[in-house]
């Protein structure tokens, strides 16, 4: 596969991971923008690392992407009603795609994958910021409680 195969695939995994992680981001959930992007383009490197591989190799696979599942889970925190970590998780599954394909020798898969990687992490948090920023401020309720003394006091 030549280098412009890889960045089309990997590219086109990316954008479809953009539209889904923009539309996420409206409605103000937790995986947002770039959390979409990474595991679009983590499973894009890995697509095309499996397809050249024997059953053997994609065993491995398989194992490698279950067990980083739980190291992703161990990133993500759950506090006052916020999950942090989730771009966190995403990214360390995208970086175990690329340790992946490239160990199997996919070096242009591993150097794509990274290209996209750090435009996604770096270039898209602006956009994220920005969408941020328009999101009306959440409503606080603060209630007071009145005691009465029959004293005066």
């Amino acid at each position: 596969m030549d280098w412009l195969e890889i960045i089309l695939r990997i590219g086109v995994a990316t954008f479809a991971g953009a539209v889904i992680g923009f539309e996420r981001e409206l409605r103000h959930k937790a995986a947002g923008l770039r959390t979409h992007m990474l595991v679009a383009l983590g499973a894009a490197a890995i697509m095309i690392v499996g397809l050249q591989m024997d059953e053997n190799a994609s065993r491995v696979v398989q194992g490698v992407v279950t067990g980083i599942g739980f190291i992703g889970a161990g990133a993500i925190l759950h506090s006052q009603g916020r999950t942090e970590g989730v771009t966190t998780a995403a990214s360390i599954w995208a970086c175990t795609m690329m340790g992946m394909a490239a160990g199997s020798g996919y070096f242009k898969v591993t150097v794509v994958t990274l290209a996209f990687a750090l435009f996604i992490l770096a270039g898209c948090l602006v956009i994220e910021r920005v969408l941020q920023a328009k999101r009306p401020p959440k409503s606080t309720v603060i209630s007071a409680r009145q005691k009465r003394y029959g004293n005066g006091h």
